[in-house]
């Protein structure tokens, strides 16, 4: 009980200027920016539940180990880990720049996209900071991932970045992969993955061709939304792309919502826009209040779903948390138009 009213007053003090900047063993958690947070007591130590819009953590406190104004640090127990974590709230400055939360908000993204796009991969370094020694960029995220003896160096650019930025990865690209490969010791780097938001890469993708060697690069767009990823051919460069749907799809959808989505649109006439995202596969969970402690409940409700979908369809994506919602997303299998309409059908409204 001592413990968790002792951090209670803690975190109260520092976030009395605004939300906290939060690390854990020196790293910045990034998607925690806007942190809101509970602490209940737990035996003799204390449950600090921790969430965003992007995310949400659980660490059990143990002690308290520094405490002011400015900072407080806390030793905490992680689930799955022998050691214990050290984990940091900084008092909120006055001026915090968007753009680097952006980027560190993206790094956290790219890290989960590449676990689900090369799951036979590991994530060695992923990291926003400028080396202005050797010319790399703070504007994007780079980093290095493995597989056996072979290495790839990568860098991303986040959704919010400029034109210019965009435009310049693959010249800032390569400074990274050479330098990857000069300062390479376990692994062999063969090659560079550039990731740029989807619809920024025909520029990139046209410089590509005039590479010596455009086989070592590629090149992936990913959606901002729904963080999907697609690798670019380089037979696309200087193509242009269309998708047609059917108009009557998109009005029976919008129609079948409209009752929910206009008291939606109502709190913001102006700035709300009521459409339908083409192509939609997922299935999502949303948990409110305490459910969130109770996240195995969600996973084990969404593989009843992959089970019952089993003939329809395919996981192209396994639950995965994103703030208060759980994930997942599902490939249809190829089927005729009369078959497609018995699921639909049989699927109810």
């Amino acid at each position: 009980m001592e413990l968790a009213s002792e951090l209670r007053r803690a975190l109260d003090g520092v976030c009395s200027t605004g939300a906290p900047e939060v690390r854990e063993n020196g790293e910045w958690l990034a998607a925690l920016d806007g942190l809101q947070y509970e602490v209940r007591e737990q035996g003799d130590a204390a449950l600090l539940h921790m969430w965003s819009a992007q995310q949400s953590l659980v660490r059990r406190v143990v002690r308290v180990a520094e405490q002011s104004l400015e900072r407080v640090v806390v030793e905490v127990i992680r689930l799955g880990h022998a050691r214990h974590a050290r984990m940091e709230f900084a008092a909120a400055s006055p001026v915090r720049e968007s753009r680097r939360v952006d980027r560190g908000q993206f790094s956290d993204r790219l890290r989960q996209i590449l676990t689900d796009r090369f799951p036979d991969e590991t994530v060695d370094t992923l990291v926003t900071s400028a080396d202005l020694r050797h010319s790399l960029s703070g504007s994007y995220t780079r980093g290095l991932t493995h597989r056996g003896s072979e290495g790839i160096a990568l860098l991303g650019a986040s959704p919010g970045e400029d034109s210019a930025t965009l435009d310049g990865i693959l010249t800032f690209g390569l400074i990274w992969l050479q330098h990857a490969r000069d300062h390479a010791k376990r692994h062999s780097v063969s090659g560079l993955r550039l990731f740029l938001p989807r619809g920024k890469s025909a520029v990139t993708a046209h410089r590509l061709t005039a590479l010596a060697s455009p086989q070592e690069v590629e090149l992936y767009e990913y959606d901002p939304l729904y963080w999907r990823v697609r690798k670019i051919p380089l037979s696309d460069a200087g193509n242009l792309t269309t998708w047609i749907v059917a108009r009557r799809e998109i009005e029976q959808a919008i129609a079948a919502a409209l009752p929910q989505a206009e008291r939606i649109r109502g709190l913001a006439p102006d700035a709300i826009r009521i459409g339908v995202a083409a192509g939609t596969q997922e299935v999502t969970l949303r948990f409110r209040g305490r459910e969130m402690a109770h996240q195995e409940l969600g996973v084990q409700l969404l593989k009843r779903v992959e089970t019952d979908l089993v003939e329809y369809g395919t996981v192209e994506q396994h639950p995965r948390l994103e703030g208060r919602q759980m994930v997942m997303v599902v490939n249809p299998n190829n089927c005729d138009e009369q078959e497609a309409h018995q699921i639909a059908d049989s699927s109810g409204p």
